[in-house]
């Protein structure tokens, strides 16, 4: 991927720490070790998420900071000034890092990567850091070196801004968050701006299922279930409404306040099974289309489809265990009409 700009800042921060930024004034320059850096970190853009900026709820709304930032900066051939640019984004990962969210979090280097492949153009953000290496001294004995770990992405996006900016796809980030838990490295993600396509959704249909586990587990009744599944969708919206993150022990610690258990073995089971038979993280991701499915049933094959709200289970639509079979009543209108009018 042939470099067109490359630059590198560093932003230090201990735990509990406020950031602070040392930046250059000029561009890294286009040589054999950016070559290799910019090669290297191609290769790991592999098994990432792909999604795209976030979206505002209604249009008209600005977009994110950071997708701001870069539509005043790049003209959808080039970059007016990559530097200047590059300033505001550390700016913007700054304030990141000094938000609350983040207090546990560590700085590190940023590297902002302008290159073009396959006639498309993109730029990669990426936060590295320092691992410790061995060298030889000049007298052949072993001691340490520090040296940029260029083998793992910690916190790295990588847009296409081809895609982007002529809209042909909605799917135009490939990022990649850190192993560490969602609630410490958040804030990537937070300073891009970005929304996932992949990990949100199949951690939100992992979060339905955990739910739904859940209720068996604690052999809650039917319009228990319904309570259960209706404060997790709630909580779940109110957080992403909020910008905060959904953090599974608050779902755990609301439910069993809500459902008290009957054991100490009970206490905290949701966020058991979340953890140990689903492998969560204490922050999933979560899709808001896909949460639809706490509080909606649908089912269809080739010749029918149906779906209706969790809470005409047991009012309006019936289910038979034994016979397997659903009873719906209160038929709309329009759906008599048509029947009255085929069958008559």
């Amino acid at each position: 991927m042939p470099i067109k700009h490359i630059i590198i800042h560093e932003i230090s921060k201990e735990p509990s720490g406020a950031a602070t930024m040392t930046l250059r004034q000029q561009e890294n320059p286009v040589n054999e070790h950016a070559e290799r850096v910019s090669s290297e970190l191609a290769g790991l853009f592999k098994a990432v998420n792909i999604g795209g900026f976030h979206r505002p709820e209604s249009p008209g709304l600005p977009g994110t900071r950071f997708e701001l930032l870069l539509d005043g900066a790049f003209d959808g051939r080039d970059f007016s000034d990559f530097v200047g640019f590059s300033h505001a984004a550390s700016e913007l990962l700054s304030d990141e890092l000094n938000s609350p969210q983040a207090q546990q979090a560590k700085g590190g280097y940023l590297l902002l990567n302008h290159s073009t492949h396959q006639e498309k153009l993109f730029l990669s953000v990426v936060l590295l850091r320092m691992r410790q290496g061995i060298t030889l001294a000049d007298d052949l004995s072993f001691t340490e070196v520090d040296e940029l770990n260029l083998d793992t992405l910690h916190m790295a996006a990588r847009i296409n801004l081809t895609d982007w900016r002529t809209e042909a796809s909605e799917r135009y980030i490939a990022f990649k968050i850190g192993r560490q838990a969602k609630d410490v490295t958040h804030y990537f993600s937070n300073f891009i701006g970005c929304r996932d396509y992949t990990a949100a959704k199949a951690d939100t249909r992992s979060l339905v299922s955990v739910t739904r586990d859940f209720c068996v587990r604690r052999n809650l009744s039917e319009s228990e279930t319904l309570g259960v599944r209706r404060h997790v969708e709630e909580l779940c919206r109110e957080r992403l409404a909020a910008g905060a993150p959904v953090l599974l022990e608050d779902i755990s610690n609301l439910l069993d306040a809500r459902y008290p258990p009957q054991t100490e073995e009970d206490g905290g089971l949701f966020l058991t099974i979340a953890q140990e038979d689903y492998g969560l993280t204490n922050s999933p991701a979560i899709d808001k289309t896909a949460l639809r499915a706490l509080v909606r049933f649908s089912g269809n094959t080739k010749k029918l489809a149906i779906s209706f709200d969790a809470d005409l289970l047991g009012s309006a639509v019936r289910y038979d265990r034994n016979t397997k079979s659903l009873t719906i009543m209160d038929l709309p209108d329009n759906l008599i009409d048509d029947l009255e009018k085929t069958t008559g």
